[in-house]
């Protein structure tokens, strides 16, 4: 039997394709805590024309690196919709 864990979050977001991995990109950058939760790896799962080709970044105060400012999160979220827009 699994061990329970309780994880404490301000916004819940189910499902990993397009518009779930987008949602907790924006609550997240609003400085929310979100959780994603998704069924398979983030991704790889869905029905998105995208499934298989998004890529997870962990946040980068998890990985010990300098938060990103908010110009830079929103240079990134524009250089993504960019590259999608293409599809």
């Amino acid at each position: 039997m699994s061990e329970i864990t309780y994880i404490d979050a301000e916004v819940l977001v189910i499902g990993g394709g397009l518009a779930g991995a987008r949602a907790a990109l924006e609550t997240s950058a609003a400085g929310l805590k979100t959780v994603l939760l998704v069924k398979a790896l983030l991704g790889k799962s869905g029905c998105s024309i995208f499934a298989g080709n998004l890529n997870y970044f962990a946040a980068p105060e998890s990985q010990g690196e300098a938060v990103p400012t908010q110009e830079e999160r929103e240079q990134a979220v524009q250089r993504t919709m960019a590259f999608l827009a293409k599809y």
